[in-house]
């Protein structure tokens, strides 16, 4: 394969990669908590055939810039501003996230919509399903009828960068990453909004379209070339 026809192959598909982080981030604009993924293309060089080719590939990172704070009036919906992460109980792991939106269940546990269970940092009384409204101050903790019933737990990471955002809405810490207190205050009533501005985004994936078709026209080109050398012999 010539340096020409490898350098646009790999430039397709960095920029194909680049369109679908940018397709994710559009698809998650209106989704709660959310925070866009940001690439940047880097070039490399490496040995392959005996002969150096160079490379490209597509170097992600999650954009944690905060997001706008919505109201909704509902005290069981929970937003944080500054830096922090709800913890949830997934099974047998704990998953982060920055989406607060709770209800509470007929036994009095305080979950996700998809039933996903809030860590507690501490807690001492169990909430009435039946009872009075739930309040919880900006500290993370949680009353009802002016009886502290404990707090939750908010945290956050030195080495952030190295969470994983997985497919179920979740991050995710890697062994050997360690947790910290969390500066972020808790607001009742209030959801966070996604850090993704569609407009922002449309531009990047033209920006990312055109430079697919750039590369994708410099393969035709040369498998012209290559065809037509092909045919005078």
């Amino acid at each position: 394969m010539s340096t020409g026809l490898y350098d646009a192959v790999a430039s397709m598909s960095a920029a194909e990669k680049r369109l679908d982080m940018i397709s994710q981030n559009i698809a998650n604009a209106s989704a709660r908590g959310f925070k866009r993924q940001v690439g940047s293309v880097h070039s490399f060089e490496r040995m392959i055939g005996g002969e150096m080719r160079r490379g490209q590939s597509l170097m992600t990172q999650v954009d944690f810039r905060q997001g706008e704070l919505v109201q909704t009036g509902n005290a069981t919906d929970l937003a944080l501003m500054g830096d922090g992460f709800f913890s949830f109980e997934l099974g047998q792991e704990v998953g982060y996230s920055r989406d607060g939106a709770l209800r509470i269940t007929d036994k009095g546990d305080l979950v996700t919509k998809e039933g996903f269970p809030i860590v507690w940092e501490d807690r001492s009384g169990q909430v009435d399903a039946n009872g009075t409204a739930v309040r919880v101050d900006r500290e993370g903790n949680v009353f009802q009828d002016n009886t502290r019933l404990g707090a939750l737990r908010i945290v956050d990471f030195a080495e952030r960068d190295r969470l994983m955002m997985a497919d179920d809405g979740f991050f995710h810490a890697p062994s050997g990453i360690a947790e910290e207190a969390a500066t972020a205050e808790v607001h009742s009533g209030f959801y966070e909004a996604a850090n993704i501005e569609p407009v922002h985004e449309m531009v990047e994936m033209i920006m990312a379209q055109r430079a697919y078709e750039s590369a994708s026209n410099t393969v035709s080109q040369i498998a012209d070339s290559y065809r037509r050398l092909t045919q005078q012999r």
